[in-house]
């Protein structure tokens, strides 16, 4: 049925005077749609990236921060097979990798052990795709990831209680400090991680034991916490937990798991999902510890993405949990995509995936949004690549295998994979920009059937304490004294009436359609559907 231009018209005013914004969701049921949000992710991310010093972002963002953006491109490839970022991310890793590759922070950025282990989870995953490798002459990915854990063992502090790693900032005097979740549960993953490569678990299970028993960092019932302090003999306890730091443990149990087939990593990982479910509201990710009170952090923007990579990847190796993770992936998907509004080329994301645009953007937000969405194309894709450690130049001496001969993206399993296909023909339409496939859609019921009309946002002054023309992205507190306070401008655009020449549909992005919202039970029933199975799982 086709609409009059006048009929459009008057449509377009009802509609443009309601003071919500509508945004589309992405069709999470067609992979060329999650590919083309990812995409405009990802660009949205980079928009302000100079790559003067290749892997640094500059003030006010981290050293951390720059990993999870370009750890996130890596696993963009991963997903999509698009190309177009590799050369900036290989650039980046290898510059920040160092002269020795073991992630000692150079050009005056400030990291400590947390943020070392961090980077080399992001080599690690680059050697686990099968990355397209460094330039002659430079070691292999796992090579540098093995760099960075041999580092990290010689930090092993036995000193106090029995053991870990103490939070340690490169450059300062070595001294005992508090043991910190976030730097043993990446030292954990990263153990398991190379293990599985390689087949070496010493430290994988040296770890996850020390955490569980002696650290004060983990509760029976799989809390994990912000940290522990040595002068009590780690008896006294920040209890603060972080969905980064529960994501990252259950990484390890996902690949340990997955190498040893042991019902015990199994348990862990149904414990660590159940006692994750704090994390989401509605079924969507939410940040507990800072959301509710708007006082996360330029750091703390980036966890729930790394969390979102962590659930993929359990996803991945421990296909029994496939029923509960997915549901929760799609539904945080839909929320963050409901906030990529932002900007004057409407692809910079918020953070609030409960709630409609928030009116912030950075990269922390933006690399968030992307590891949620493209965690939906986790099923397309080949399992963790298995490989060794050669002496010479570091490469690989042997042709990668599937690890536990998981199923490829068509169900069956295969012993040689083929890394993911390169220049990706998806490309983003002039006129897909709304959201995260950019746009706004409403359903409107005409006649005999239901229009879908893609709208322009808006957000009057009256809704959000913000000005109504512009204003740079809401910065949350910080620890530091960070004197550059913006890098986004977003700007707050008029809705605008179609051309007359403007069809409906038009704005459409390819590939991408209207899906109804996931039913707020729906994560209920995947869990039933999970405790009712023939197999042993959440209990």
């Amino acid at each position: 049925m086709r609409i009059s231009n006048g009929g459009l018209k008057a449509l377009l005013v009802w509609v443009l005077n309601i003071k919500t914004v509508f945004s589309i969701t992405v069709d999470l049921t067609s992979n060329e749609s999650v590919k083309v949000a990812s995409q405009t992710c990802a660009t949205g991310m980079l928009q302000n990236y100079t790559a003067e010093i290749p892997g640094v972002l500059g003030s006010p963002y981290s050293w951390s921060t720059a990993a999870t953006v370009f750890g996130s491109l890596v696993d963009y490839w991963y997903y999509t097979g698009d190309d177009k970022f590799n050369n900036i991310t290989t650039d980046a890793l290898l510059n920040q990798a160092g002269e020795s590759y073991k992630f000692i922070p150079t050009n005056g950025v400030q990291g400590d052990t947390s943020d070392q282990a961090l980077w080399g989870l992001v080599v690690m995953s680059a050697a686990e795709y099968g990355f397209p490798a460094p330039p002659a002459g430079k070691p292999s990915w796992a090579s540098m990831a093995n760099a960075v854990f041999e580092d990290q063992v010689s930090r092993w502090d036995t000193s106090t209680c029995g053991g870990g790693l103490s939070y340690q900032v490169f450059g300062d005097p070595v001294a005992p400090g508090f043991k910190v979740a976030f730097s043993n549960a990446r030292f954990g993953s990263l153990a398991a991680r190379l293990g599985a490569y390689t087949g070496y678990f010493n430290w994988a299970n040296k770890t996850w034991n020390w955490v569980t028993s002696s650290s004060g960092l983990a509760s029976s019932d799989y809390h994990f916490y912000l940290n522990s302090s040595p002068a009590t003999n780690c008896t006294s306890i920040n209890h603060l937990e972080w969905t980064a730091v529960s994501g990252t443990y259950l990484t390890i149990a996902a690949t340990m798991w997955n190498s040893t087939q042991q019902d015990a990593w199994q348990d862990r990982i149904n414990g660590i999902i159940r006692t994750s479910l704090h994390f989401f509201n509605n079924g969507i990710m939410n940040e507990v510890a800072c959301e509710g009170i708007r006082k996360c952090d330029l750091e703390q923007l980036t966890y729930k993405g790394q969390f979102a990579r962590s659930l993929a990847i359990t996803n991945k190796v421990a296909p029994f949990a496939k029923g509960f993770i997915m549901p929760l992936l799609r539904s945080s998907a839909r929320g963050a995509a409901a906030q990529c509004v932002g900007g004057p080329q409407s692809n910079l994301c918020g953070f609030l995936w409960n709630t409609t645009y928030d009116g912030t953007a950075g990269p922390g937000q933006q690399m968030s949004a992307l590891q949620v969405i493209q965690a939906n194309l986790v099923v397309t894709v080949v399992g963790p690549l298995q490989g060794s450690l050669s002496t010479s130049n570091g490469s690989t001496s042997a042709t990668p295998t599937l690890q536990g001969s998981l199923p490829t993206s068509n169900g069956s399993t295969s012993a040689t994979p083929t890394a993911p296909p390169v220049n990706s023909t998806s490309k983003l339409s002039k006129g897909s920009i709304a959201g995260i496939v950019i746009g706004s859609l409403l359903g409107v019921t005409i006649a005999t059937g239901v229009v879908f009309l893609f709208i322009f946002k808006q957000k009057s002054s009256t809704d959000k304490n913000v000005n109504s023309q512009s204003e740079a992205w809401l910065k949350p507190e910080l620890d530091g004294n960070v004197k550059t306070s913006t890098l986004y401008e977003l700007e707050y655009i008029q809705p605008q009436e179609l051309p007359d020449n403007q069809l409906l549909g038009e704005l459409r992005a390819p590939g991408i359609s209207s899906e109804h919202p996931i039913p707020q039970n729906e994560v209920e029933h995947a869990l039933n559907r999970v405790e009712n199975s023939s197999q042993r799982n959440i209990e």
